[in-house]
């Protein structure tokens, strides 16, 4: 007898065991102990005692219960591995489509999860809160705060036991020899101690250390750099590194993992805001250090909740405390409140929007892809029912139980999906490492920390349950729903079954889901096209960029004037070199400046402000970028510090200040420089996009200054070299670095590779979606081509009687091509009624396009067609090349 037998017969005895005697002869026992003069209760317990506790026989029951349950599922395992090796093409096909589809979640998941969810390595996160200050008016406009509100907040919060001030700074050094900048952070000196963060060697800042300005010049390394950059062991502690000039020791080595709050970066150090005058000597305006001004905002808050308290109540308390600031100093906070939010949700507020966006796109459309490829295989188990319907029929003849066959049928799908699960994870751990190498604008991709952890892992192991239920469940209820009497006469019918309506059906909807993607893809694509070839405003073409940063090296203003000079006489002389011309900044390069002015005939008061975009550029900026001066003169090298303050403005800014006048001439104050002159506009020129690319028109004013009034810690050099010479930034770098070897040079790049970074959130989302949808078309291909072709095998032998009556074999493929468009058709009208829904979900990505754009709907219409009749047409020639006779003879 075997073990599985033994089991089903000990099951059978016990349970009738408790259905019927066992109840008798305990209740025949206890009456006789009654008799015999027992108490009740005495007389029960020992009726028990003589046949054994009902309990532990219930208990023992479930057990052999629980035996049978493993054994069942082990013989279904057993015989679903032995069916899947039967069928190595189908097994093959199955799988790989499955990881394809799971892959892809996987890899998007790693970037997302990273981007978004993964909790940063600190102590008790739940308790740490991040403060932003927003806009009263327009809620999706967030900023810092200055160093006051920090002395301001720390003071008065009381749902806080602490509160911490951090912020990304530059610095240059030299490191082997070679100058270069270094990005770490400069932080309060309780920033470790809110946190939690223990150091991995020596120790923390010291409270003391953050007190007096300059007093203690002591920094703290990230692990990364202490193990990669500078190579050194334990030994570390008490060196020191220079900063701007600066020396300062090293205290301490943060731990492995820890890179700040800020997703995506990689500070190679900390140092105390006590140390801003060494780290960020040019942190000033007109010579005067912005540290303690309460309208610079440039500091993060980060506070650690007291025992009890919630965010709600510090976000309540926040509120009370940006009142308060706004009532003492309406001139800088008028207008603004301070949200708080968790370290979680801190990165899904609308400030972090275009990340946020780009991460859901991607997930919906992987998902889509998940979809497509279920159905997929859904629709080949249905193909591989209908093969083993003899199969089912005989097993359900012979007693299997409906429940039974489910099992048996849901059991194979898992096993496909663990399988397919399997592969995506060995095709996700080549596919993140080369999403990694797509950099991110503002994000060290290595910090990322992308992989298959055991995040990625639990996250396609849920997948695999979830594919099993979307494709193994739908099947497994077909298939097992089987006429007995017909099967086995070899009656079954498959044209205009039930099943056959379902693989139309599954066919149908994975064309509708890829004609969603296309129109996507389409759209960004378009998009991506539009913003590469939109209208500047300037000539980008061989322009050169290298920027520098003179107050990092400890340059006085007397000797910056001396440098800029010196440097642009040397690179104009280069050869290969047209023009070029110094900026504070370069256009599109996502650094910012700007200040409110007053205006001052131009009927508005002396109180009422309007905020400007601004730029200092030298003589020939507007000549080397290709600027058209329309009306007045350029800047001039007699436009100096000392000489009459003068501007130029856009086209557009003078058009919204002085409507109807003359702009030469008329004047204007910086509401930040008050007390000096006014300033004359002495020319002029085109409209441009020179801060953001996004703008549809130049709605936002746009003043230029020049270079050589006042001091300019950091300039950006433009070269505009002569056609066909590309790239100039390693002769440029050399004349730069040979008036100054020590200097740093940085951001050596192409106006071009710089203007293409800027969408690179974009880029990657018309290359991302783009793949996908064609791995979609794929899939659907496939699933369409399997369905025309089961369809086609089926109906051989009516094929054969159409051929023998006459039917020619254009009239066989044109009837199969029919069938098959016109699934596609359905599934096109479906997914236009998607796509129509879906991408409006698109418009904060798009740019020139509409989601709704006639020409992208077209083309995705006729790729899907293309693709369809391709996919129809291999299966229609097969069926009309069938021999009349062997047709008639098939089944």
């Amino acid at each position: 007898m075997s073990r599985w037998d033994w089991l089903l017969g000990r099951r059978k005895r016990m349970m009738k065991d408790l259905d019927g005697d066992i109840r008798d002869y305990i209740e025949r026992e206890t009456q006789d102990n009654i008799e015999r003069g027992m108490p009740p209760e005495e007389a029960r317990y020992a009726a028990l005692r003589k046949f054994g506790n009902v309990t532990r026989v219930k208990e023992e029951t479930w057990e052999v219960w629980s035996f049978v349950w493993l054994e069942q599922l082990w013989q279904d395992v057993r015989f679903g591995l032995r069916q899947l090796r039967r069928s190595p093409g189908f097994t093959a096909v199955a799988v790989l489509t499955l990881a394809l589809g799971i892959g892809a979640n996987a890899t998007i998941f790693s970037l997302a999860d990273s981007l978004l969810f993964r909790p940063l390595p600190v102590a008790e996160p739940g308790r740490l809160v991040n403060f932003l200050r927003q806009n009263v008016d327009k809620p999706g406009n967030y900023s810092s705060f200055s160093h006051p509100d920090y002395q301001d907040f720390r003071g008065q919060a009381k749902t806080l036991s602490a509160l911490a001030a951090y912020s990304s700074v530059s610095a240059s050094t030299t490191l082997n020899g070679e100058a270069s900048l270094l990005d770490g952070e400069i932080v309060s000196g309780n920033y470790f101690s809110v946190l939690g963060i223990k150091p991995a060697l020596g120790r923390t800042f010291l409270p003391e250390e953050d007190q007096a300005a300059g007093s203690h010049s002591v920094i703290v390394l990230s692990a990364d750099f202490w193990r990669h950059r500078i190579n050194s062991g334990p030994g570390i502690i008490g060196k020191t590194l220079p900063l701007n000039g600066h020396s300062f020791t090293v205290i301490g080595v943060a731990p492995a993992g820890f890179r700040g709050l800020y997703v995506g970066s990689s500070p190679a150090y900390w140092v105390t805001l006590a140390m801003h005058e060494q780290v960020m000597p040019s942190f000033t305006f007109e010579g005067h250090s912005l540290f303690d001004a309460r309208g610079c905002d440039w500091l993060d808050f980060v506070g650690r909740l007291e025992p009890g308290r919630t965010v709600a109540e510090a976000q309540a308390e926040a509120k009370t405390l940006a009142g308060r600031e706004a009532a003492a100093y309406p001139e800088d906070r008028k207008g603004w409140t301070v949200v708080a939010a968790s370290l979680t949700e801190i990165r899904l507020l609308p400030w972090n929007a275009d990340t946020t966006r780009l991460m859901g796109l991607l997930m919906a459309v992987v998902g889509l892809v998940l979809l497509i490829a279920c159905s997929n295989v859904a629709g080949l188990l249905l193909a591989r029912a209908s093969a083993r319907r003899m199969e089912i029929g005989i097993r359900t003849g012979l007693g299997a139980g409906r429940s039974r066959l489910v099992r048996q049928l849901l059991t194979e799908s898992l096993m496909l999906s663990l399988l397919g699960s399997i592969s995506a994870l060995l095709l996700a751990r080549f596919a993140i490492p080369l999403l990694a190498t797509i950099r991110l604008p503002g994000r060290d991709a290595a910090a990322l920390g992308l992989g298959v952890d055991w995040r990625v892992l639990s996250f396609t192991l849920v997948l695999a349950a979830f594919t099993t239920l979307v494709f193994g469940v739908m099947p497994a209820l077909a298939a097992s729903k089987v006429d007995v009497a017909e099967t086995l006469k070899g009656a079954a019918r498959t044209a205009g079954s039930p099943k056959a309506r379902l693989r139309q059906t599954l066919v149908v909807s994975q064309i509708a889901l890829s004609f969603l993607l296309l129109v996507g893809s389409g759209l960004l694509i378009r998009t991506l096209r539009n913003l590469l070839e939109m209208d500047l405003g300037f000539d980008g073409r061989n322009l050169s960029l290298v920027s520098v940063n003179l107050g990092m090296a400890g340059y006085t203003e007397a000797r910056a004037r001396q440098f800029y000079p010196q440097v642009l006489e040397r690179v104009r002389a280069s050869a290969g070199v047209r023009s070029a011309g110094w900026a504070a900044t370069a256009p599109l390069s996502g650094l910012h400046i700007a200040d409110d002015i007053v205006l001052e005939e131009s009927g508005l008061e002396r109180d009422q402000r309007v905020n400007a975009d601004l730029n200092w550029v030298s003589p020939k900026f507007f000549s080397t970028l290709g600027i058209p001066v329309i009306a007045g003169r350029d800047f001039t090298l007699q436009d100096r510090d000392g000489a009459a303050r003068v501007a130029v403005v856009t086209a557009s800014t003078a058009r919204r200040f002085w409507p109807g006048k003359n702009p030469l001439g008329q004047r204007f104050w910086m509401h930040s420089r008050r007390s000096q002159p006014g300033v004359e506009v002495v020319g002029v020129v085109r409209d441009g996009k020179f801060y953001n690319s996004w703008q549809k028109n130049c709605s936002t004013p746009f003043v230029f200054l020049p270079f050589n009034q006042g001091f300019q810690s950091q300039g950006t050099l433009l070269v505009r070299g002569e056609t066909g010479i590309g790239s100039l930034g390693v002769s440029i770098r050399r004349e730069v670095q040979a008036v100054d070897p020590s200097l740093p040079v940085f951001d050596v790049t192409t106006f071009q590779q710089q203007f293409r970074e800027g969408f690179l959130l974009h880029r990657l989302g018309a290359i991302v979606v783009g793949a996908f949808g064609i791995l979609a078309l794929v899939l659907a291909a496939v699933g369409l081509f399997g369905l025309v072709s089961f369809s086609v095998g089926q109906r051989t032998h009516e094929m054969g009687v159409r051929m023998a009556i006459g039917a020619q074999h254009r009239d066989v493929i044109a009837l199969v091509l029919r069938e098959g468009l016109a699934l596609a058709a359905v599934g096109m009208a479906a997914g236009l009624g998607g796509a129509l829904a879906l991408t409006r979900l698109l418009t904060g990505l798009l740019y020139g396009v509409r989601s709704t754009d006639p020409l992208t709907i077209t083309l995705a219409v006729l790729t899907l067609a293309g693709v369809v009749l391709l996919a129809c047409y291999i299966p229609a020639r097969r069926a009309a090349n069938v021999d009349p006779m062997v047709a008639l003879r098939y089944e």
